[in-house]
């Protein structure tokens, strides 16, 4: 019983494992690769801007455009108005931009704000805008109204 037993063990004893220098190189390699294939991660807004309104100036009641420029594609990018404390409209990146449409409803100074994932202030950009009189925005363009 005694040799069956250590014949069963000195089998065992001749059970070479594959080097680990070989293992850790591959291992190193698969991971290299994964990370070179995934998707970027934690995408930045890298700009934010408004085209210069038509007629004097921005105006409650018209609609405008934002675009946002993004690091990495495809990203969605996340619009607010901080001012009047409500979302925009969310876009998908298309060529690293993304755009919404803002429409304000009240005059003064507007803080728009545009990211991607989380809202963090590290990675939001910001834009301030002043809206100054009232407007009826035709599709095309925005009729100011007399103050």
């Amino acid at each position: 019983m005694f040799r069956s037993t250590y014949r069963k063990f000195a089998v065992f004893a001749h059970f070479e494992p594959p080097a680990p220098r070989r293992t850790g190189l591959a291992l190193v390699a698969a991971a290299a690769a994964l990370t070179l294939a995934a998707p970027q991660a934690g995408a930045v807004v890298s700009g934010l801007s408004l085209p210069a309104p038509t007629g004097g100036g921005y105006a409650v009641g018209c609609a405008y455009v934002l675009t946002a420029t993004v690091t990495y594609q495809p990203e969605t990018v996340h619009f607010r108005d901080l001012t009047e404390e409500r979302s925009l409209p969310s876009a998908d990146s298309v060529d690293y931009k993304a755009t919404s449409r803002w429409t304000p409803t009240v005059t003064g100074s507007h803080l728009l704000a545009a990211y991607s994932g989380t809202p963090r202030p590290s990675l939001t950009k910001y834009l301030t805008v002043e809206v100054t009189g009232t407007g009826i925005d035709t599709g095309t363009s925005c009729a100011s109204l007399p103050r």
